[in-house]
């Protein structure tokens, strides 16, 4: 099945539904090529144009605009762009895009976030016991029986958890913030009360019971600088030299040697040895067990002790302190996972659970019905939604239209541009103004910028191949630019055409030399005028498409009623 025969229907549907309005609810203002146009459609465009516009347009000078726009939307419906399956592909998209705006119970997503949003401010020390994704209900339900007959929930968690590395703790896994783990997860943590456990839970990784072990306000971050030792799969013995080394390093800081200077020399860790041991920001839970306890116990400036870790010895310094991410930064993180995990998808479904509530019929209905049926209900009651599709719809058709009319029509037709230019070259005239004509070669330097001009100078290349010809003899350190440009224009061309000062730099362009040109007093071909004729030729052609709309279409409009609105 194509696209149209799924959505055509439904748009006839809107149709249907708009044209069985009365006159009186939202009258016809005009009918252009049989089409009606309601009151409710020219207003929404008109107003929404005199509100981009910076000065304003009379109400007859925007219905005859409007009246072309119409036109233009009626031709591309003639030519069949409307039925074409990368049309109907892009407009569906579209459809379904603007409508979830409208098909959503913000409430319910606004709730949802500032739950989500809310739990920034503390801490949740939590064990789990999980289970594979596929476990039987009955399997998980017996073990919650257990605990809930008093069965000790770290002896379970290190027997059956299939979380190997919380499982050897218990099934603890310390102390999580927000924005890190599946929502039910995070909502089920913060849920249950300290000193309990939850019922078996779902998440993308499988199922859990989840146990509270108690609470505290989040500390925020921090942001410090460290020094390693690396020592994770040494003997004994190398471990020992390792901690010999980190404590010279620590009593040589003890009489003031600078952190940064000495991490650089001596860290092993390798990209502190590059920016002085420096770490970005960090919150609760994102660096090893006893690092982070460490680095949350100094106050700015001060220096720890030798802090040992599963990777080995460190000392770290305490550069700045923060109350947690921004508001601004809390609020991204969790729309950008209620994107990811779906949350934000929970509003339609229950604004569309409502829609078949109150249309009984659609209740065995499958989704895609539903959400099809939803769709046509809502453009044929929201004027809002109704008018946004519809000037997406009629712009699609009117680009494409206008392509194949005036814009390809006049890339593609070189002669007729030309043809105009020959006809009125007085048109184009410079005026007394000289442009340089010809090309300049950018290089990264002067020797490079020799060579290309001697390497054209001597080649029988094309000047559409210049580009091509340098990058392959040169490599990327050079590039050709075609010019045309009066004095003043280019500050390149006035410094090695007109003798200006040399300009700065363009990054790392820093020579120039103007290659195969001269200076003109007037335009030689249509390609001299700066797109001028072309942009003339392509005038011409929209006039003579537009007289044959009118001579084609017929139009036939109420002034009157449309004049009430300015």
């Amino acid at each position: 099945m194509t696209f149209r025969n799924v959505i055509f229907p439904i748009l006839a549907l809107w149709a249907v539904a708009a044209g069985a309005k009365s006159d009186k609810s939202d009258p016809t203002v005009m009918t252009v090529a049989g089409k009606r146009v309601p009151l409710s459609e020219f207003s929404y465009l008109y107003h929404k144009n005199a509100a981009q516009q910076a000065e304003a347009v009379s109400i007859d000078r925007y219905i005859d605009m409007f009246v072309d726009y119409k036109l233009k939307v009626a031709d591309a419906e003639a030519a069949g762009i409307d039925t074409t399956e990368a049309f109907c592909r892009e407009l569906n998209g579209y459809r379904r895009e603007i409508a979830a705006t409208y098909m959503t119970d913000h409430d319910l997503v606004d709730s949802l976030r500032n739950v989500a949003l809310g739990h920034y401010a503390c801490m949740v020390d939590v064990s789990h016991i999980m289970f594979p994704a596929n476990t039987p209900d009955a399997t998980v339900d017996s073990v919650y029986s257990l605990l809930a007959g008093g069965a000790d929930f770290a002896d379970i968690a290190a027997r059956m958890s299939i979380d190997r590395p919380s499982a050897v703790n218990g099934g603890r896994m310390g102390w999580i913030t927000a924005g890190r783990f599946p929502y039910t997860f995070e909502d089920t943590a913060w849920d249950t009360p300290e000193g309990s456990f939850s019922k078996p839970i779902r998440t993308p990784m499988g199922r859990h019971i989840v146990k509270v072990n108690g609470r505290r306000p989040n500390p925020g971050q921090v942001h410090v600088r460290h020094i390693l030792k690396m020592t994770r799969n040494l003997d004994p013995a190398a471990a020992s030299v390792k901690r010999a080394e980190i404590d010279s390093i620590a009593t040589l800081l003890a009489t003031g040697a600078d952190f940064a200077a000495i991490a650089s020399a001596e860290t092993d860790d390798p990209s502190g040895r590059a920016n002085g041991g420096d770490l970005p920001w960090f919150g609760p839970g994102e660096m090893v067990p006893e690092f982070e306890t460490a680095a949350f116990a100094l106050e700015p400036g001060r220096v720890s002790g030798v802090v040992e870790s599963a990777f080995g010895f460190h000392i770290i310094k305490c550069e700045e302190r923060r109350e947690g991410i921004s508001a601004e930064e809390a609020s991204a993180r969790t729309d950008a996972m209620m994107n990811r995990d779906g949350r934000s998808t929970l509003g339609v479904r229950r604004w569309l659970d409502r829609f078949v509530a109150d249309n009984p019929s659609l209740a065995d209905a499958p989704d895609s019905a539903v959400t099809e049926a939803a769709l046509a209900h809502l453009a044929a009651v929201n004027p809002d939604y109704r008018n946004l599709l519809n000037e997406y719809r009629d712009g699609m058709l009117l680009f494409e239209m206008s392509n194949r009319e005036v814009w390809g029509r006049a890339a593609a037709d070189t002669a007729g541009v030309n043809a105009l230019f020959e006809a009125c070259r007085e048109r184009y005239a410079y005026n007394g103004t000289p442009r340089y004509k010809g090309h300049v070669i950018v290089a990264e330097d002067d020797s490079i910028a020799d060579a290309a001009f001697r390497l054209l100078t001597f080649s029988t290349v094309k000047p559409d191949e210049y580009d091509d010809y340098l990058r392959n003899e040169l490599g990327k350190g050079v590039r050709i630019e075609r010019v045309l440009a009066a004095r003043g224009e280019n500050a390149v061309i006035d410094c090695i055409v007109w003798g200006a000062p040399t300009p700065p730099a363009s990054g790392r362009w820093t020579a120039w030399r103007a290659f195969g040109g001269r200076i003109i007093d007037a335009p030689e071909t249509a390609a001299d005028t700066g797109g001028a004729a072309a942009a003339d030729y392509q005038a011409e052609l929209e006039a003579a498409w537009i007289k044959r709309l009118h001579d084609t279409y017929p139009v036939k409009i109420n002034r009157k009623a449309l004049r009430k609105l300015q």
